[in-house]
């Protein structure tokens, strides 16, 4: 709660400070409202489309609303901004897991592991 205040007390004092939404979106994320977390995240991303690390976490979010499609297409876009984004790649196969399309599952799984090795640890859900 108080991250969330000193955030909002940031973008206060400068609305176009893309991380003061994008860290007040984390914050939100790690209270479980989804909501508020992507509505920040779309707010950080207003103000720089190239933050792939917004496009990830509102993408992480719309996985936990269930709604697949728009986080596969945040992770998508995250993937285009920094190709090399293992993690991007993993949640990816996770919703589209989730959609029930286990050969896109896996091969975002599979660039994930190719990617960033540790990743071979995690699930694969």
């Amino acid at each position: 709660d108080k991250a969330i205040a000193d955030f909002t007390k940031a973008i206060e004092i400068d609305p176009q400070d893309g991380d003061a939404y994008y860290e007040r979106g984390y914050a939100w994320t790690d209270k479980g409202d989804y909501g508020k977390a992507i509505a920040d995240f779309t707010k950080a991303i207003e103000i720089d489309p190239q933050d792939g690390d917004a496009y990830y976490e509102r993408g992480y979010a719309w996985g936990k609303k269930g709604d697949y499609d728009k986080a596969i297409a945040d992770f998508t876009r995250a993937i285009e901004i920094d190709p090399q984004d293992g993690d991007a790649y993993y949640e990816r196969g996770y919703a589209w897991k989730l959609k029930g399309d286990n050969e896109k599952a896996d091969a975002d799984y599979k660039k994930a592991i190719e990617l960033k090795p540790e990743l071979r640890d995690l699930p694969k859900y």
